[in-house]
C-alpha cells in the first residue's frame, strides 16, 4: 500500500480539507469559532447543571434508605417482645428485611408475598454499607448492616441472650428514579432558566467581541484604503495592542522605504549635479592636448565619485531585524585590507575591541563605514592609527590617526555634500560624508575632533538597540 493512501495520510488529508474549506474572511473564521465555542459552552454548562442536580436527588433517596435501616433494630426488638411481625412504613415504596443466624425473621410485604429473600453481601459489618444488587425484583439499591443485638428478656428475667442480626433496606431502580425525578424537577426548571440566562449572556459577549473585532478590522481596511489613495503616508489610527504591533511594524517598513527612496533620489540628483560640470570640462579639454592631463584627473575623480555613491546607495540601512554580528573580526578584516592596499610598513593599526561585542547593524553597512574610516585615516596618517570600540550608553566606535588633522572649518566641510567636484581641493573625497549618512540611517551620530595622536579623531555613537554583548 502506498504510504500516501494509508492511515497516516488521513490526518493530513483532513487538515488539507480544513484549509481548503475554511472561510477566507478572518471575521467569518472567528464567527465560526465563536459558534463552536458557544455550542460547546452551552453543552458543558448543561451537563454541569445536570450533575449538580443529580447528586442532591440521589442523596435524598440514600438518606431515606439510611433512615429506614436505622429504624429496623427497633422493629426487630418490638417484634421480639410482642411476637407480632413488624409493619414498617417503608412497605409502600421501600423494601426491608431482618435476619439472624437462623434465617430470615421478618420482611416487607413485597418480599413476603413473592416469597423472596434478599441475598447478603460478602462483607458486612456494624456500619451502613450501600450496594446495588441484582435480584428477581430487578436492580435494587440496598443499605445493609449487621450487628450484635441483645434479645429483649421477659420482665423479671435476668438471663441475657445476644444474636447477630442483619438488616436490609432497599428500593427498586424504577422507584428510585421516580423519587429522584420528583426532587430534581424544581431544580431542573431553575436550571433551564439559568441556562437560558447564561446562554444569552454568552451570546451577547461573543457578539460584542465579534462586532468589536469587525469594527477594528473595518477601520484598519479604511486606513489601508486612505494610504493607497495617497491621503496619508502611513496607517493612521488608534488600535488594540495586538494590532498596534503589526501596524507599527508596517509603518516602520513604510518609513524605511520612504527613506530609501528619498536617499536614492538624493544620490541620483547629486550625481547628476556633480558630474555635469566636470563632463563639460572634459569635453572642452578633448580639443586641447595641453589640458588632457587635467581631463584625466577629472575622469579619475568622477570614477571615484561614482564608486562612493555606489557604495552608499547599496547600503542596507535599518531594515528588518538582523542577527547581531561580532565587531572585532570586521575590524581586523578591514585593518588587513588596508595593510594590503597601502603596504606601508611604518603604518601601525591598533585595535581595542572586546571579543564579545556584537552589533545589530547589517554587516554590509558596518563594512562600508569601516572601509571609509580606515581608508581616510590611512591616507593621512603618518605612522599610527588607533581603533577603539566599547559599550557604554550605546556603541562607541573611535578611529584616530597621527596625521595633520583638520581644523574646525575643514571638519565641518568634511561631513558635507554641498561642495562640487570640480571645486573640491585635491585629495578630498566623500568618505566621511558617506559614513555620516550611514550612521544617521541607524539612529547614530558622527563627531570629528582632534585625536590624542595629533591627527583626526572620528567618533561614531550608536543607540543601545544597535549593540549588545555576546
Amino acid at each position: 500500500m502506498n504510504e500516501a493512501s494509508g492511515p497516516k495520510a488521513m490526518p493530513q488529508d483532513m487538515a488539507a480539507m480544513y484549509w481548503r474549506m475554511r472561510p477566507r474572511s478572518l471575521f467569518r473564521r472567528l464567527a465560526l469559532f465563536a459558534v463552536l465555542l458557544y455550542a460547546s459552552a452551552c453543552a458543558f454548562i448543561w451537563i454541569a447543571l445536570q450533575m449538580a442536580i443529580r447528586e442532591p436527588a440521589q442523596a435524598v433517596v440514600d438518606n431515606r434508605l439510611l433512615a429506614l435501616a436505622a429504624e429496623l433494630p427497633g422493629y426487630w426488638a418490638t417484634a421480639e417482645i410482642t411476637g407480632a411481625p413488624p409493619y414498617g412504613p417503608g412497605d409502600v415504596e421501600l423494601i426491608w428485611q431482618i435476619a439472624d443466624d437462623t434465617g430470615v425473621l421478618y420482611r416487607s410485604d413485597l418480599l413476603f408475598f413473592d416469597d423472596l429473600v434478599l441475598p447478603a453481601p460478602d462483607a458486612i459489618d456494624d456500619t451502613f454499607t450501600m450496594h446495588d444488587m441484582a435480584t428477581p425484583l430487578g436492580l435494587l439499591r440496598t443499605v445493609v448492616r449487621r450487628r450484635e443485638e441483645a434479645v429483649p428478656a421477659a420482665p423479671g428475667s435476668t438471663a441475657q441472650e445476644t444474636r447477630t442480626v442483619t438488616y436490609w433496606a432497599a428500593i427498586g431502580e424504577d422507584r428510585r428514579r421516580q423519587i429522584m425525578a420528583q426532587h430534581a424537577a424544581p431544580f431542573e426548571r431553575a436550571a433551564i432558566h439559568i441556562m437560558i440566562v447564561l446562554a444569552l449572556v454568552l451570546f451577547a459577549v461573543l457578539a460584542a467581541l465579534g462586532l468589536s473585532l469587525r469594527a477594528t478590522l473595518a477601520r484598519l481596511g479604511q486606513a489601508a484604503r486612505r494610504f493607497r489613495a495617497g491621503e496619508t503616508t502611513r496607517l493612521e489610527g488608534r488600535w488594540p495592542r495586538e494590532i498596534a504591533v503589526v501596524v507599527a511594524a508596517l509603518n516602520a517598513a513604510l518609513s524605511r522605504a520612504d527613506q530609501h527612496v528619498a536617499r536614492t533620489r538624493r544620490y541620483i540628483g547629486k550625481i547628476g549635479h556633480d558630474l555635469k560640470h566636470p563632463l563639460a570640462v572634459v569635453e572642452n579639454a578633448l580639443d586641447r592636448p595641453e589640458e588632457h592631463a587635467m581631463a584625466r584627473r577629472r575622469l579619475a575623480a568622477m570614477a571615484a565619485l561614482l564608486d562612493r555613491y555606489t557604495t552608499l546607495a547599496s547600503a542596507v540601512g535599518p531594515g528588518a531585524p538582523a542577527p547581531a554580528v561580532a565587531l572585532r573580526p570586521l575590524l581586523e578584516e578591514a585593518r588587513d585590507g588596508i595593510a594590503l592596499l597601502y603596504r606601508r610598513t611604518p603604518l601601525t593599526i591598533d585595535i581595542d575591541c572586546p571579543a564579545d561585542l556584537r552589533v545589530r547593524v547589517p554587516r554590509q553597512d558596518v563594512e562600508a563605514m569601516l572601509g571609509n574610516l580606515l581608508t581616510n585615516a590611512a591616507r593621512h596618517a603618518a605612522r599610527r592609527i588607533e581603533v577603539r570600540a566599547l559599550l557604554r550608553e550605546g556603541l562607541i566606535l573611535e578611529v584616530a590617526d597621527d596625521g595633520p588633522g583638520l581644523d574646525e572649518k575643514q571638519r565641518r566641510l568634511a561631513l558635507g555634500w554641498g561642495e562640487r567636484l570640480d571645486t573640491a581641493p585635491p585629495g578630498s573625497g566623500f568618505g566621511l560624508a558617506i559614513v555620516k549618512d550611514l550612521v544617521e540611517l541607524h539612529g547614530g551620530r558622527i563627531d570629528l575632533d582632534v585625536s590624542k595622536l595629533g591627527g583626526l579623531r572620528v567618533l561614531l555613537t550608536f543607540p543601545n538597540d544597535e549593540a549588545n554583548p555576546a
